[in-house]
């Protein structure tokens, strides 16, 4: 039993976002990404009160890399060759002085990258470097 416990391995992002605006209440949100890599599965968690939000079936088993923002993440299957992005349902528009946070439900979004052997993902002020080793390049976006 041991050994099979070893054997199973996840990826797991964990976001955690607050907002004060001013003249409202604080609003909280924290939303826990777990990936089964023996699955093809993406479980969203609330992570205040335990709730599983969503679950979404992808390609293959993925490795899970979070925006800077937060607002998105993105789901790299390498047995699949394809990189998935998510909509984290969390996200904040920034107006100088104070920031508004929308907590809409997360969902699958209608964006996938394909490349032989999805690899390192680096994500810098917006701009998105994929690399497929298989390939020897990387896309950015």
């Amino acid at each position: 039993m041991k050994k099979r416990l070893l054997s199973l391995t996840i990826s797991t992002i964990f976001l955690g976002l607050t907002a004060a605006p001013s003249l409202a209440e604080d609003v909280n949100a924290w939303r826990l990404f777990v990936a089964d890599h023996n699955k093809p599965v993406i479980n969203v968690i609330n992570a205040l009160d335990g709730d599983k939000l969503n679950a979404f079936t992808v390609k293959g088993p993925a490795a899970l890399y979070r925006s800077e923002s937060g607002a998105v993440v993105f789901a790299a299957q390498g047995s699949a060759n394809t990189v998935t992005a998510i909509s984290s349902g969390i996200s904040f528009h920034d107006h100088g002085d104070h920031a508004d946070i929308d907590v809409d439900e997360p969902e699958l979004l209608n964006a996938e990258f394909t490349g032989t052997k999805p690899g390192h993902f680096v994500e810098r002020q917006g701009n998105v470097a994929q690399w497929f080793d298989g390939e020897n390049h990387a896309l950015l976006f």
